[in-house]
């Protein structure tokens, strides 16, 4: 076949570009949406009638509320003392303070190992005209931990308001909604008396180290100042013991008898603190002030059918 000597010199043929026939348009699908308004109008009033209708047909068990409200108290040996000398107070640093001491109790209130615990308790409560006695994971019907902890995250509230938090439960039983609410505060009081009494006992520990440390050091300066005694002594007639020395010998004597001195108020100073803490240690602190306990409520509340619905 022939082919021409100028092939390479002749222009390619220009393809007409398909992109313009794949544009989307945007106004093809608002006109296609107003134009069938009415089907999706009615397809969703289909959906929330038929939501309503299995929320009024359908026998939903009851549930009760209970709620339990407490306020953390400020500990004084958080804050500088200047804070309370100073007679301008500055309200709104206490009030974030308080803030901040609401969200921390908050959290642990949310923690799985203090739930843990709320789950484990047995409880006594009335269900469906029965008498039962067992724990969570019997009432929430699992078998397992992070399930009860999932089952009992969606059964509670924690609301911190202004400094003050308030825990709302709701079970189907009103015995147990208000037993949870309070087990809930119980719970974190033994939190906060084990946390004190582990940095007591932390403390302890190194006033005791401490007292080792200068009891060794004091015994051997004693024994040395004994020897000084014995070695330079000189009996008189029936008077006792009485020493003779030089000069040097003076100021030898009344070096050890002053490192003596030394250790021995060191050692009575760490005893002192230490019977403090010891007597600190066996005292109940709590930063929780309980302002109301939960009840055991009357009356179910009522279902939301207009949040069911939506």
């Amino acid at each position: 076949m022939n082919r021409p000597d100028n092939i390479l010199e002749q222009p390619l043929a220009v393809q007409p570009s398909s992109f313009e026939d794949d544009e989307i348009d945007l106004f093809d699908y608002v006109e296609q949406l107003a134009r069938r308004r009415w089907l999706i109008l009615c397809i969703t009033c289909l959906f929330g009638l038929s939501g309503l209708l299995r929320d009024l047909l359908s026998s939903q068990p009851e549930r009760f509320q209970a709620e339990a409200t407490f306020m953390p108290e400020v500990n004084p040996g958080l804050l500088n003392l200047q804070f309370y000398q100073n007679l301008q107070v500055d309200i709104s640093r206490l009030d974030r303070l308080n803030a901040l001491l609401a969200g921390k109790l908050t959290g642990i209130l949310k923690s799985f190992p203090l739930n843990r615990k709320v789950i484990q308790k047995t409880y006594t409560y009335t269900l469906n005209g029965q008498e039962q006695t067992t724990d969570l994971l019997s009432y929430f019907e699992v078998k397992t931990f992070p399930a009860a902890f999932k089952s009992i995250q969606n059964s509670i509230e924690f609301k911190p308001d202004s400094g003050l938090i308030t825990i709302i439960v709701q079970t189907r039983s009103p015995e147990l909604s208000a037993a949870i609410a309070n087990e809930f505060i119980h719970q974190l009081i033994a939190y906060q008396q084990e946390k004190y009494r582990a940095q007591f006992q932390q403390q302890l520990d190194v006033l005791k180290a401490r007292q080792d440390e200068l009891l060794k050091p004091l015994e051997q300066a004693e024994a040395d100042l004994t020897e000084f005694q014995m070695r330079n002594r000189n009996l008189s007639l029936g008077t006792g013991i009485t020493l003779f020395l030089t000069p040097d010998q003076s100021i030898q004597y009344l070096r050890l008898k002053r490192k003596v001195e030394i250790r021995t108020s060191l050692l009575t100073t760490v005893l002192n603190e230490y019977e403090v803490a010891q007597l600190a240690s066996r005292k109940v602190v709590n930063d929780i002030e309980i302002l109301s306990q939960a009840e055991i409520p009357e009356f179910s509340i009522p279902p939301t059918l207009r949040t069911n619905t939506v």
